[in-house]
């Protein structure tokens, strides 16, 4: 009889226990926030997801479930920000990262923009700043204006990183070994160029770039850098990094409350087609998954987890074992009455 009235427990209580899990939600089982990105066209920029130049990486991100930190998955919707809008307390009121790709020639960013940017940070929202390099010659038709960007990095009150810059002129990346073919400044970086700190190296093992420099005056910030064969110039001629100085291109800020990557390149992550390659540059090596790792990494932590559902389904737990144990009970003594 012993070992019947165990069975009963038991039996009952797999079958209340299965019908109360059914019921939880997948979210409750898998952490899953919502990240809003915004996506900023509203200053000029050349690439942009209206002009279809800049579709492939917001449609990889848009509506994408990632995992950005171990256990905890965020799904991703990217709003745009037209070209007749600003950056302001509205527009930025419900948004978790700001993208900034490189601004046009003519862009600027107005002082209300940059307080609405610096009380965005406040709150713990996360900036993606791009430029783009300067040549002497046209490549895309595209321009680094690095001064706009450093505009950014000043309000945040950030001198620890800042995109190269000599008054209005940027600079470019070169590389006469590993680039495409007469190309020198489409150049290749291998994993062995990217610091092990960060998840954003994660994956990688080798990506192209077109990019301009960053100045780092904090170690600690460098993601990833050319190799001991790269240097950077200036279109005046004057170097900003000499050959063998292993010049920055990619970099961080984080300061607790939130957190700013810079990258010298908008076109590395673009549906333009890279010459000599016939391929877009999203597509070409690793370069698609840099750029969601570096989404991942801005990925704000979520607010604490409201501890109320644990004790909720605990609270059920112990409901469901004492019913079981009711139930076996008058199952039981009904047997023995019988």
């Amino acid at each position: 009889m012993r070992d019947v009235r165990r069975a009963y427990v038991i039996l009952i209580t797999l079958i209340l226990l299965t019908v109360v899990f059914a019921s939880v939600p997948k979210s409750a089982a898998i952490l899953e926030e919502e990240v809003i990105v915004l996506f900023d066209e509203s200053h000029g920029q050349n690439l942009t997801y209206t002009l279809g130049n800049f579709t492939k990486a917001i449609d990889a991100l848009n509506g994408s479930v990632l995992e950005y930190k171990p256990g905890r998955y965020a799904k991703y919707f990217v709003h745009i920000l037209p070209p007749n809008a600003t950056l302001n307390y509205s527009t930025l009121e419900e948004v978790d990262i700001v993208i900034i790709g490189n601004p046009g020639q003519n862009a600027s960013f107005s002082e209300g923009e940059l307080s609405s940017l610096v009380n965005f940070t406040e709150r713990g929202g996360s900036l993606f700043l791009m430029c783009d390099p300067q040549l002497n010659e046209s490549v895309y038709g595209e321009m680094g204006n690095p001064m706009e960007l450093n505009k950014i990095l000043s309000a945040l009150n950030i001198s620890s990183v800042w995109f190269s810059c000599n008054d209005s002129l940027g600079d470019a990346i070169f590389n006469d070994n590993h680039s495409v073919v007469q190309h020198p400044y489409f150049v290749y970086v291998n994993r062995t160029e990217f610091s092990n700190e960060t998840s954003i190296s994660d994956n990688i093992k080798r990506v192209l770039t077109f990019s301009s420099s960053i100045v780092v005056k904090d170690n600690k910030c460098i993601v990833a850098t050319g190799d001991n064969t790269s240097y950077a110039i200036m279109p005046n001629g004057n170097y900003t990094f000499q050959n063998g100085t292993k010049p920055p291109w990619l970099a961080i800020y984080a300061d607790g409350k939130f957190k700013v990557a810079l990258c010298g390149s908008t076109v590395m992550f673009s549906d333009l087609n890279v010459k000599g390659l016939e391929k877009s540059w999203m597509d070409v090596e690793d370069n698609k998954v840099l750029w969601l790792n570096i989404i991942k990494w801005l990925t704000p932590l979520p607010s604490p987890i409201d501890v109320s559902n644990y004790f909720t389904i605990t609270g059920s737990v112990m409901l469901i074992f004492g019913i079981a144990s009711f139930l076996a009970y008058k199952v039981w003594g009904s047997k023995k009455t019988g």
